[in-house]
């Protein structure tokens, strides 16, 4: 049975590319030619870009899971009182 859940394929997006194989070295030279120009690096700016990567890749990550526990089930919903 199809769950209609298609997966993502972050991997195969050209910006993901992008970022994959340039995020160390960007990394590496941002003192030398970056940081005159476009200040210090944020704090949070290397967990984000981890994060992006991760993002929608099952490969690195956990499975979601597809139920919301705050939301009624159909049966208690159409049982319910108002």
């Amino acid at each position: 049975m199809r769950s209609g859940i298609i997966p993502r394929r972050p991997r195969a997006s050209p910006l993901w590319q992008l970022v994959h194989h340039g995020w160390k070295d960007f990394l590496a030279d941002y003192e030398k030619h970056h940081r005159k120009s476009l200040g210090p690096l944020r704090p949070n700016t290397a967990a984000t870009v981890q994060s992006f990567l991760r993002c929608g890749d099952l490969a690195s990550s956990a499975p979601i899971a597809a139920t919301n526990a705050s939301s009624p089930s159909p049966a208690k919903a159409a049982t319910s009182a108002p």
